[in-house]
């Protein structure tokens, strides 16, 4: 993510001694691609054999559990959420800016 960041930094840098307005739009998806680089090298190193279980996970009447998949870890939305919150907080909060 340190790359990307001070590529992005460059970028903008190179703005600002040209005297130009750097645009909020360029800057955010600069941000964003940097980011989704860094999710891709991340999954990208991830074991594919790692599962995770996903569905309900509320007890009825029953007592059953309901229906429970298993899929692959990198498809699994805590997997990619937990991933998220890991690169925003070592880019310094530039992701809040896209996200919030």
């Amino acid at each position: 993510m340190k790359t990307n960041c001070v590529v992005i930094l460059l970028v903008l840098g190179s703005f600002l001694v040209a005297g130009q307005k750097v645009d909020p739009r360029e800057a955010k998806c600069l941000i964003c691609k940097a980011t989704l680089t860094e999710m891709d090298k991340a999954i990208s190193k991830v074991d594919p054999r790692k599962k995770a279980e996903v569905g309900n996970f509320r007890i009825d009447e029953t007592g059953d559990a309901g229906d429970k998949k298993v899929i692959p870890l990198v498809k699994s939305e805590m997997y990619l959420t937990e991933l998220m919150e890991e690169i925003c907080k070592l880019s310094h909060g530039q992701c809040d800016e896209i996200l919030y």
